[in-house]
């Protein structure tokens, strides 16, 4: 996932399994923070509410979306 500071973003998507071919798509958001929660707008179509949070090595957590942790790219 990628955020820039005017609330827009990019991230993948993955469709297909290891064993079948798998292709992947760069999808577009809008995102927003409120209240704690991290609001993901995507496409104006699909909103995603999540709790974050940062870990100790700087790694981004979205506990109601994934369970992967994020790191920040410079």
């Amino acid at each position: 996932m990628v955020f820039y500071p005017d609330s827009t973003g990019y991230t993948t998507l993955r469709e297909g399994s290891m064993e079948a071919q798998i292709t992947s798509s760069l999808r577009s958001f809008n995102w927003a923070v409120n209240d704690n929660l991290l609001q993901l707008n995507f496409d104006n179509k699909e909103i995603i509410k999540t709790k974050f949070s940062v870990n100790n090595d700087g790694q981004l957590f979205l506990s109601d979306f994934t369970d992967l942790y994020f790191n920040k790219l410079d």
